[in-house]
């Protein structure tokens, strides 16, 4: 995150209250700042940053930045080996994503749920539920992209749990589906 951005998100903020913030810039703190912390592995920061996010929707009474708050927090934590913490966060997500009928979110969280149990290797059926679930939930997604990037996750997610359980048909099948994805995406 640029130091300008951080000071503004932060510093004055805070100070002024968060009214001024639009939708559209609560977006852009969930799906642009996040994901570049994440991708640089600072998940430290992406907390800090999911905490703001959270805090400035629910003033702001906006149900899907605070949904995708919650996701952001269950997605850092898991990255850090917190799991529990983490899916205290997803589920509150997965209500959030309810409340307002977010089919992507709805995948989203249900893929990380999977990938939480999956990394935690003690409920690998538990894990394939949760890809099941978000492969559903991808399928309503209206945004050509976004429905296949969701489906290529659970794809990808539910062939490495098979192989998990060493159950290679299913593996491979899942492995298939998401390569002719790839293709596309």
């Amino acid at each position: 995150m640029n130091k300008l951005f951080r000071f503004i998100i932060f510093g004055l903020l805070p100070l002024f209250g968060y009214a001024q913030v639009s939708e559209a810039s609560i977006d852009s703190l969930i799906f642009i700042e996040n994901s570049k912390l994440r991708k640089q592995g600072k998940f430290e920061e992406c907390i800090i940053l999911n905490k703001k996010i959270i805090a400035i929707s629910e003033q702001k009474k906006y149900t899907r930045g605070i949904g995708w708050g919650y996701k952001g927090m269950g997605n850092s934590l898991s990255n850090l080996g917190r799991y529990k913490e983490s899916l205290n966060y997803l589920n509150k997500a997965r209500a959030k994503a309810e409340i307002i009928n977010d089919y992507q979110l709805k995948a989203v969280v249900a893929n990380e749920i999977g990938k939480n149990y999956n990394d935690q290797k003690v409920a690998p059926h538990q894990a394939i539920k949760q890809f099941k679930l978000a492969e559903k939930f991808a399928q309503y997604i209206e945004d050509d992209y976004d429905r296949e990037t969701q489906l290529l996750y659970s794809y990808q997610n539910q062939a490495s749990a098979y192989f998990g359980i060493n159950v290679a048909d299913s593996a491979k099948i899942y492995l298939m589906k998401s390569l002719k994805i790839e293709e596309t995406v």
